[in-house]
């Protein structure tokens, strides 16, 4: 593995054979977005350029019933301005055909196996089902 996480490597051998990494996105039922969101440092705004990218390739592949996760860590308003809109761009309609949820991720470095177990975690759906 290309980083240093405890209890990774022990996690990720028991898991391989029904993990699958790909720079493809194919169809599925849920989509996790979970891409950088570096500060510009001119502007000391977030760069969503990734989050922008990432909700274009999945675009092609929405369906009904399916979940997008917004899991990268921005802005107020970023999903129902940026994420929906180019979500829509597929002929659905968030929050009838398909759903969104942000879940923004709490992970420290070194500890993040620990966090995604014990930590409580905040979700907005922008509707009840989502």
């Amino acid at each position: 593995l290309p980083f240093q996480e405890p209890g990774l490597e022990e996690l990720f051998e028991k898991a391989k054979q029904n993990f699958k990494a790909t720079t493809e996105v194919e169809e599925s039922d849920v989509f996790l977005i979970a891409v950088p969101t570096p500060l510009d440092e001119k502007t000391k705004a977030a760069d969503l350029r990734y989050v922008r990218s990432a909700s274009e390739m999945i675009v092609p592949h929405l369906r009904k019933e399916n979940l997008v996760i917004l899991e990268s860590t921005v802005p107020p308003k970023t999903t129902e301005r940026l994420l929906i809109p180019i979500l829509e761009k597929s002929g659905l309609k968030a929050g009838k055909d398909f759903h969104v949820v942000h879940c923004p991720e709490r992970a420290i470095p070194g500890k993040t196996i620990h966090e995604m177990i014990y930590n409580d975690r905040i979700i907005g759906g922008i509707t009840k089902e989502s």
